[in-house]
């Protein structure tokens, strides 16, 4: 179960769901499967019942990382 799901969430693996949905033109469509809108679906829901505390975006923590990462190397 885990494999599966870090197959669809992983932003580390280049064709996962997640990765290949966040690399999708956004002019046509993309199927995502039955799981992946699942989640996507309780975390807007999270996210709404929290005026936005829950924030299903991963860019504060992607921006923190790299930041992280730039004071270990200097």
């Amino acid at each position: 179960m885990l494999i599966s799901v870090n197959y669809q969430m992983s932003t580390y693996l280049f064709d996962s769901e997640i990765t290949q949905f966040n690399n999708h033109e956004s002019t046509t469509s993309f199927t995502v499967s039955n799981d992946f809108s699942l989640v996507v679906e309780r975390a807007l829901h999270w996210s709404k019942l929290t005026d936005g505390a829950f924030d299903i975006t991963i860019v504060h923590y992607y921006i923190c990382g790299v930041l992280a990462r730039v004071k270990r190397v200097n």
